[in-house]
C-alpha cells in the first residue's frame, strides 16, 4: 500500500490513498486546524478497523446490529516519541438478541485475531475493553 501525502502549509497536508480518498492531516496547535492530527487518525482506524470486525462478526452470527458506536481513548507518554501507551475502546451495540457471550467473542476475536490497526499497535499499547449492549 503506497500514501502519499502532500504538504500545504503550516503542519497541514493533503494525503491521498491507493482508493484515491483524500484527507486534510493537520497537527498545528493554532486552533484553525485543517483535519485530525496523525495520532487522532491512529485512534479513529483503531475504532474503525474494530467496529468493522464486530460488526461483521455479528452478522456471520446473524446478529445484525441496529448500531454500534466504538469509542477510544489513548493515552499517550510524557517524553518522545509520546506514544500511546494505553487504549480503552468502548463498544456500544444496540440489537435485540446478542447475548453477552456473543459480544465478548466478537471483540475478543476483533482485537487478538483479525484488526490489523491494534495488531500494529501491540504490545507497545496495553489494550483495554468494555462495551455496553443497549436492547
Amino acid at each position: 500500500m503506497k500514501i502519499e501525502a502532500k504538504w500545504q502549509s503550516g503542519m497541514h497536508f493533503k494525503c491521498t490513498s491507493p482508493s484515491g480518498h483524500t484527507i486534510d492531516v493537520d497537527s498545528g496547535s493554532d486552533g484553525m486546524t485543517k483535519g485530525p492530527s496523525p495520532m487522532e487518525l491512529l485512534l479513529h482506524s483503531v475504532a474503525c478497523c474494530s467496529g468493522i470486525d464486530v460488526v461483521l462478526i455479528l452478522q456471520k452470527k446473524r446478529k445484525e446490529p441496529e448500531s454500534l458506536n466504538v469509542t477510544v481513548e489513548g493515552i499517550r507518554s510524557e517524553s518522545h516519541p509520546k506514544k500511546y501507551t494505553d487504549v480503552k475502546l468502548h463498544f456500544s451495540v444496540k440489537q435485540d438478541s446478542v447475548t453477552n457471550e456473543e459480544m465478548e467473542q466478537a471483540i475478543n476475536l476483533s482485537l487478538d485475531k483479525y484488526c490489523s490497526v491494534i495488531g500494529t499497535i501491540t504490545p507497545a499499547a496495553k489494550i483495554s475493553w468494555d462495551y455496553t449492549i443497549n436492547n
